[in-house]
């Protein structure tokens, strides 16, 4: 059924490639079945062919089409580890503290003589 769908919105897109609409409405179909790895390869079978005309326009649809995998791998990050952050901050002061001691020391050994 995922294939007909793609393959239906795929000859819509061909029959007006000009037509922004018709891009959008593949690129959103193929976003929610998953398969915005076979629309990317049916884009760039366009886009690499140097002597088709519809290069331009394949190779701006492979950019939204990057910037729809992009927005679906978002929610897949990892939260930054808190703890990890504190660690850092406690060490960069502990550092800093240790640094003014010793600057403390030096001055005022250096003064004693």
């Amino acid at each position: 059924m995922t294939d007909d769908a793609i393959e239906t919105a795929w000859e819509e897109v061909l029959a007006q490639f000009d037509d922004e609409a018709a891009h959008k409405r593949f690129l959103t179909l193929a976003a929610g079945l998953g398969a915005l790895g076979e629309a990317g390869r049916r884009y760039r079978a366009i886009k690499d062919d140097p002597d088709d005309p519809r290069a331009e326009m394949a190779a701006a649809q492979v950019d939204r089409l990057l910037g729809l995998a992009m927005q679906n791998l978002e929610p897949l990050k990892t939260p930054p580890n808190r703890k990890k952050n504190i660690k850092t901050v406690m060490f960069l002061l502990a550092l800093g503290v240790s640094g003014t001691l010793v600057a403390h020391a030096v001055w005022s050994l250096l003064r004693a003589m």
